[in-house]
C-alpha cells in the first residue's frame, strides 16, 4: 500500500503538526470540523468531529500512515485511547453514522486502529476496510484486503475475524453473528464513497500553484501509480489483495457530480 500513502503525501503539503490527528488531503461539497468548513491541508485534532452533508466527502491522512475516506452524510470523531494526550496509543475512529473507507499500512498491535460504531468495534492492523452505519445504528463492516477483527460493542471478546472479501453486519444490542458472509460491493451497504479523491487533490494542488505536489501527482499518474478507482472490483476470488478498478453503478453518487469511487491498485490495468 506504499503507493497509496505516497499519493496522499504528494497531494498535500507538509506533515501535520506533532499532536495533530490528521490533515485533509481532499474535500468536496459540505464538509466541516470544529464548526468550520474543511479545506485541503486543514488539520483535524484528536477529539474533533468531522461531519459531511449529503453532497460532501473528504479524505484525511491519519497519523501519516493511513488514508481515511469519509463519505456523504457521515459523522465521525477522531480520538485515541488514553485521550487526546495519549500519543502513540491505539487510534480510535468513532463512526456514529454514515460510511468510511480506511486504507492502513501494516502496524503493531499497540498501534492498531479501532473503528467504534453503535453496534461493533473493528480492529485494523493493516487493511483496506469499509464500514457503514445506517440510521438504526446497524453496522456493516467489509474487508477488501487482509484481516479485520470485529467484536460486538455490547460484549467484547470472542471476535469474528474477517478475511479479504468478507463482511459482517451487526445490530445495536444484538449478538455478533458467528460467521461472516461474502462481500459484494454492488449490493452491500459498505460500498464506498464513489468520489475520485485523486482528482480532487490534483485540482487543489493546481489551485495552490504547488509545483512540487502537482509534478508528483502528474508523474505518478503517468507511471500508473495512481490508478482508476471503484469499490465494485475490490471483492471476488482470485483478485489481488489491493482494490480493483471498476465503478460501482449502484453506489450512492453525489448529485450533480461525476465521480469515480475508491482508489485502486497500480496493477489494475493489467487484469
Amino acid at each position: 500500500m506504499a503507493w497509496l500513502l505516497a499519493a496522499a503525501l504528494a497531494a498535500g503539503g507538509p506533515a501535520a503538526p506533532a499532536g495533530a490527528g490528521a490533515r485533509v488531503t481532499a474535500v468536496t461539497g459540505d464538509a466541516g470540523a470544529a464548526g468550520a468548513p474543511l479545506r485541503p491541508e486543514t488539520v483535524i485534532a484528536d477529539g474533533d468531529s468531522v461531519r459531511t452533508g449529503r453532497d460532501g466527502a473528504c479524505s484525511l491522512l491519519v497519523d501519516e500512515d493511513a488514508v481515511l475516506e469519509i463519505c456523504q452524510g457521515t459523522s465521525l470523531r477522531l480520538g485515541r485511547r488514553g485521550g487526546a494526550g495519549g500519543a502513540g496509543g491505539p487510534r480510535v475512529l468513532e463512526l456514529q453514522a454514515g460510511e468510511i473507507r480506511l486504507v492502513a499500512e501494516p502496524r503493531a498491535e499497540e498501534q492498531r486502529i479501532e473503528i467504534h460504531t453503535p453496534s461493533a468495534i473493528a480492529t485494523v492492523l493493516g487493511a483496506v476496510v469499509y464500514v457503514a452505519v445506517d440510521a438504526s445504528g446497524t453496522t456493516t463492516i467489509a474487508s477488501a484486503e487482509s484481516t479485520v477483527r470485529v467484536e460486538s460493542a455490547r460484549q467484547l471478546g470472542s471476535p469474528l475475524v474477517l478475511a479479504a472479501g468478507q463482511q459482517v453486519s451487526a445490530r445495536p444490542g444484538a449478538a455478533l453473528p458467528r460467521t461472516a458472509s461474502a462481500w459484494n460491493p454492488e449490493t452491500s451497504a459498505a460500498d464506498g464513497c464513489l468520489v475520485d479523491f485523486r482528482a480532487l487533490a490534483f485540482d487543489a494542488s493546481r489551485g495552490r500553484g504547488d509545483d512540487r505536489a502537482l509534478a508528483a501527482i502528474t508523474g505518478a499518474d503517468a507511471a500508473g501509480v495512481l490508478p482508476a478507482v471503484g469499490a465494485a472490483s475490490e471483492a471476488g476470488p482470485g483478485a489481488p489483495s489491493l482494490p480493483g478498478a471498476s465503478v460501482d453503478p449502484g453506489a450512492r453518487a453525489i448529485p450533480g457530480r461525476t465521480d469515480a469511487g475508491a482508489v485502486a491498485p497500480p496493477d489494475a490495468a493489467k487484469r
